[in-house]
């Protein structure tokens, strides 16, 4: 995890902070800070230790809050046609979608009135799977998998050390997977 502390008076106040299990997933992160103080501002992060790549640090006025639209999928492309089965299934009609290796979908989409001037996040939810691969499997713990479910932050403060160890060989191995690109 990490934390934003910013000095006052000589002394650091803590802002914020988040906890963060999996370095596989980029995200960003805002804090709210107090009060700026008249002249230079010091901003001081803290991250546990470890292989960390942060992009960018910024300090960022927000704009007023807004409410996101949903917009589904209007439709579903497979091989160039229409697939209603997927676009049931990826509108909540049917049983989730599940795609197989190489299966390529094209999702389209009506935005509203204005929809060209507006930011577009796409969600989405489910499973990835590509991570289940027999050499893994084998090496299962169920004792150590309860244990991240009852109990995550010790839990992996005890398997710091030996993924630490690992830690270079499953980088080489995750960056080199076909998968990861």
């Amino acid at each position: 995890g990490g934390s934003r502390c910013t000095e006052r008076d000589g002394r650091w106040l803590t802002a914020g902070e988040f906890r963060e299990t999996g370095p596989l997933a980029g995200d960003t992160r805002a804090v709210r800070l107090p009060a700026p103080p008249l002249g230079a501002l010091h901003v001081r992060l803290e991250f546990a230790r470890g292989m960390w790549r942060v992009d960018q640090a910024a300090l960022v006025t927000l704009g007023d809050a807004v409410t996101p639209q949903r917009v589904p999928p209007a439709r579903v492309l497979r091989r160039g046609r229409d697939d209603t089965d997927a676009l049931a299934r990826l509108t909540g009609a049917a049983h989730p979608l599940v795609t197989q290796p190489g299966d390529t979908l094209t999702l389209l989409y009506d935005l509203p009135a204005g929809g060209e001037r507006a930011e577009i996040f796409l969600e989405s939810r489910g499973y990835y799977l590509e991570w289940v691969r027999d050499a893994w499997i084998a090496e299962e713990n169920p004792v150590r998998l309860a244990r991240m479910f009852l109990d995550p932050r010790n839990a992996l403060r005890e398997m710091a050390p030996e993924f630490k160890r690992a830690e270079p060989g499953i980088e080489a191995a995750f960056w080199g997977s076909r998968y990861a690109r």
